[in-house]
């Protein structure tokens, strides 16, 4: 899902207004076992530092 075009214009829209994307991982994915597609949440650490290091100025 997360590289169907639709989606990825959408995330490039959002990006022009300034939101910020933390980029998912890749590997197993929860439907039907995927493995190696690109949507996987990033781990619940990898978020807190990506927040802790945003710029806010």
């Amino acid at each position: 899902m997360y590289e169907n075009k639709i989606v990825q214009n959408n995330i490039e829209k959002l990006k022009a207004y300034g939101y910020e994307f933390i980029e998912p991982q890749i590997g197993t994915m929860a439907i039907k076992g995927e493995k190696g597609a690109v949507g996987r949440l990033p781990k619940p650490q990898n978020i807190v530092n990506y927040i802790l290091n945003i710029d806010f100025n």
